[in-house]
């Protein structure tokens, strides 16, 4: 095969390229490269190998950047073809520049992408493409390499491209039929192979048995087995994006066994996605193809390539398989929070190169550590999500409780209390939240806690005052629980340490037991935070299993001592970790000190973002946008947001893009938006927004004069930021996304490729999307009349919408009489009576909605139309005759 790559120059210059045999004829061999080789080698004769070529065709004008060249009296053996696979490793051989000398050189352990289209809008030409991912540079001598496939030792494609340092891109060798004639062989798939070892029937059965118990130990909740499985879908999009996305595209779990590839299963913490890890390796080893699947839990992996491997050999030791028969990888608690993420992956995949990964990947919201992965430094991964409980989930859940734990009641009347439960506190609907209510329902039925905080409380309670404790122990009160925890996770906050050692654990609240005179049995406390699973092992130490009770127990430390409270209060350090005032202001319900600080943070942080931005005042683009835009509106927003541009204090590369149509669309742009970040102080914004908001909901006892102040100091937020992404949405529309400093901006692929288009489509949207980031922090079912009466504060049009918006999403008691007053209220061709009607639509469609709310927000769409339809009198009976097909089709 190396002998089949030789170098392409001529005699006239300095250039040089790669190309490969692809064809023989009696006495010479056809060779392809790319199309712009030949054109740098544009002096004298062209010569591969040294011995003078002939070019056949070339067709780099016509926009396929390929080349076919012959040289007579000269056979090499030919190399053949297959169909690219995204889950087998590849390699490339090529020349590049040592000094003053030419190597050739082998780059192997390359991962691709397949099927990218490339347009050439010029010659309205489109390429099938394939990215690769490489450790390594691919200079550009590379240029006319074959890309192997590692295992065939076929060609899938064409060296062709290079983006940056890190990114090439290769040519589909489909094309190569434009020029010759090939044979492309179908490539076999070696993944979910079969056993390599010779096992007996008891050995399998030995397996068989320690992924079950695995399995079921990780169903296991607040120390006694919990019965329920809801085996999962996996969509193809993210939940809160549903909207944009097409019915019914997901797929079974089977699916991925049966044709296993590398995926990043996506998912919120605490939705299962360790279970469902241990659910597809014990199901593969079940399959009829037996396949085994190596489990790995990244937290007990340590980013050296001896550990992970000392990791590996241990568990396929217990099961006594070997390395041949693992024939997938998954990998366990991935997320930003785990420290050196990238190095423990790209260690994995190096080890498993030729086999597919699975990812488990749990989305932290706010992570006490933060790490950055870029998937596409590892391998290509298609991505797959996996959501919140629908209805029939959670009636399985409460079907399953009650037939197999204790009886609570009725299953439809628990059913229903629980929805209405994690609705009320705005909690998601994930397994471990239904049986946290099912665990408080089976003491007390009848009420319901009146926040997060709250809740965790109660089942502390019950874990501490009402569950089993050995008879030898002494029970601790809860109060002196939550005291000492609060002192032990005050430490780990300040020093920024999150796990320990059982006789660290013991020891330290042991001696401020001490020093503060409780008698308390300590170890217990531990005890019964680990069979409960809420501190969990991780290698040689332990760490509570998720960050909120970190900082739950920290929030009752704050109220227990005021240096601490002053710690997290003071230069906005609660940014890092919103759900501590969450909790905080829901332990007493009357926090007017920190509302009083939150506000003075944000307002001032608000003021900062708006001086040094200095966007002109009257800069509302919304007011110019119309229920159906003409060209003439279209053409006023451009010129406003150029004006808007201009006027302001936004770096000139921002500027420029308005000013200067022949700006460099290749211009890195991280380091202009890191700018706007941080001098700005715009994450900081928006991250003081996550914490008042969280505030603001469990501040029910507060002062009620300054929770509108807040509340109005936050509207205020909401519209400078949709203000400031206006601005942005040319350039985010432009280069599909900008990515800095762990703030994400960018596009969906349902919107237009052209960046002119997709930017009318993106600023429409923009006040739902941003609403949409900050509307569960913020809203609670009881909130309803606060909202109404701050929205009389509110003069501007934009602020108006905001709270409109918050209201038709979450729906509060009294919504629908409240949205139909503000429809009838507005211009009937507004961008707002479009807007609030789009977003009706939506929720009609795609919210988790009761049969009364669904009937409410079908009239006011009707009501919505007719009033865009200038319908004079605007009632029941007008109303109803707006046709029914304008009501959306409700998908479950």
């Amino acid at each position: 095969m190396n002998n089949s790559v030789l170098k392409v120059s001529c005699t006239g210059n300095n250039a040089f390229g790669t190309c490969f045999a692809i064809s023989n004829t009696k006495n010479s061999t056809l060779f392809l490269t790319c199309g712009h080789v030949i054109n740098d080698c544009n002096s004298g004769d062209i010569l591969v190998d040294n011995r003078r070529a002939v070019v056949v065709e070339n067709l780099y004008a016509e926009g396929l950047d390929l080349a076919l060249l012959k040289v007579d009296d000269f056979i090499i053996e030919p190399l053949s073809f297959c169909g690219a696979d995204d889950d087998q490793c590849h390699e490339v051989v090529g020349f590049t520049n040592l000094g003053s000398d030419i190597k050739k050189e082998k780059i192997s352990k390359l991962r691709i992408k397949n099927d990218i289209e490339i347009i050439k809008k010029t010659l309205d030409v489109k390429v099938n493409a394939i990215k690769i991912y490489a450790d390594e540079e691919i200079s550009k001598g590379y240029s006319g390499s074959p890309i192997i496939n590692t295992n065939s030792g076929k060609v899938v494609g064409v060296i062709s491209l290079k983006v940056g340092t890190s990114t090439n891109f290769g040519i589909a060798n489909s094309h190569i039929n434009d020029l010759h004639e090939i044979e492309i062989y179908e490539t076999s798939r070696v993944n979910n192979k079969k056993l390599n070892s010779e096992l007996s029937t008891e050995e399998i059965y030995y397996i068989e048995k320690i992924l079950d118990n695995e399995f079921q130990e990780g169903l296991n909740c607040f120390s006694s087995k919990n019965p329920v499985w809801n085996k999962p879908k996996l969509h193809s999009f993210d939940e809160i994006d549903v909207k944009g996305s097409v019915k019914g595209s997901s797929i079974e779990v089977d699916e991925i066994i049966k044709e296993p590839r590398s995926i990043v299963i996506n998912s919120y913490q605490q939705h299962g996605l360790s279970s469902l890890a241990k659910y597809i390796t014990k199901k593969a080893w079940e399959s009829d193809v037996r396949s085994f699947w190596l489990y790995l839990d990244v937290n007990d992996l340590k980013p050296h390539n001896k550990d992970i491997l000392k990791v590996v050999n241990r568990r396929l030791n217990k099961l006594k398989l070997k390395r041949e028969d693992v024939s997938c990888v998954i990998i366990d608690e991935v997320s930003t929070s785990v420290k050196e993420i990238q190095k423990i992956l790209s260690i994995i995949n190096d080890i498993f190169i030729d086999l597919p990964l699975l990812i488990m990947m749990s989305k932290v919201d706010n992570d006490l550590i933060n790490e950055e992965i870029d998937y596409d430094k590892i391998r290509y991964f298609e991505n797959k999500y996996l959501w919140s409980l629908n209805r029939s989930e959670i009636r399985n859940i409460v079907t399953c409780y009650n037939s197999d734990k204790k009886y609570i009641d009725e299953d439809e009347i628990v059913i229903s209390k629980l929805i209405s439960d994690l609705q009320v506190l705005n909690i998601p609907r994930t397994p471990l939240n239904c049986l946290t209510f099912l665990k408080i329902y089976e003491y007390d039925f009848d009420e319901t806690p009146i926040n997060r905080t709250e809740m965790i409380g109660k089942i502390l309670y019950l874990l501490f005052n009402v569950d089993l404790i050995p008879k030898y122990k002494s029970r601790p009160d809860l109060k002196d629980v939550e005291f000492v925890l609060g002192y032990l996770c005050e430490k780990f906050i300040r020093d920024h340490l999150f796990e320990f050692t059982r006789d660290y654990f013991v020891s330290e609240i042991s001696n401020f037991c001490y020093d503060s005179d409780i008698d308390i049995e300590t170890d217990v406390i531990f005890d019964v935070l680990y069979s409960n699973g809420i501190i969990i092992h991780r290698r040689d130490r332990f760490c509570f299993k998720f960050s909120y009770w970190v900082l739950y127990f920290a929030a009752h430390r704050m109220h227990q001592n005021h240096d601490f409270e002053n710690f997290v209060l003071s230069d906005m350090n609660y940014t890092s970790y919103p759900e501590i005032i969450e909790y905080y202001a829901g332990i007493r319900r009357n926090s007017s000190k920190v509302l009083e600080v939150l506000y003075e943070d944000i307002s001032k942080t608000r003021s900062n973002v708006e001086n040094k931005c200095n966007m002109p005042d009257d800069f509302d683009i919304y007011s110019e946008l119309l229920w159906s835009p003409t060209d003439e509106s279209l053409s006023s927003v451009k010129n406003m947001l150029e004006a808007g541009a201009k006027g302001s204090r936004l770096p000139n590369e921002i500027k420029d893009h308005y000013a200067d149509k022949s700006y460099d669309s290749t211009k890195p742009l991280s380091q202009t938006i890191h700018k706007i970040l941080e001098d700005y102080s715009f994450l900081r914004l928006m991250r003081g927004i996550h914490s008042a908001s969280k505030a603001l909901r469990n501040s029910d006892y507060a002062d009620s004069r300054l929770r509108h102040k807040l509340m109005s100091e936050i509207v205020y937020s909401w519209e400078l930021i949709i203000k400031f992404q206006v601005l942005l949405s040319p350039i985010i529309c432009r280069d599909k996304y900008v990515t800095v400093d762990g703030a994400r901006f960018g596009l969906k692929d349902c919107f237009s490729d052209d960046s002119t288009e997709a930017m009318m489509e993106l600023i429409p949207v923009i006040p739902t999307n941003v609403i949409r980031w900050f509307q569960d922090d913020i809203f609670s079912k009881k909130m309803g009349s606060f909202f109404y009466k701050n929205f009389k504060k509110h003069d501007r049009a934009l602020a108006l919408h905001t709270i409109a918006l918050l209201v038709v999403a979450k729906r509060p008691i009294d919504w629908d009489i409240f949205i139909d007053t503000y429809i009838r209220g507005l211009d009937k061709n507004s961008y707002y009576l479009s807007s609030i009607c789009e977003e009706l639509y939506e929720q009609y469609q795609f919210s988790f909605a009761s049969s009364k709310e669904l009937s409410s927000i079908e009239k006011l769409i009707k009501l919505s139309i007719a009033k865009h339809d200038g319908v004079r009198r605007l009632n029941a009976k007008s109303i109803n005759k707006v046709e029914i097909g304008v009501s959306p089709q409700r998908v479950e």
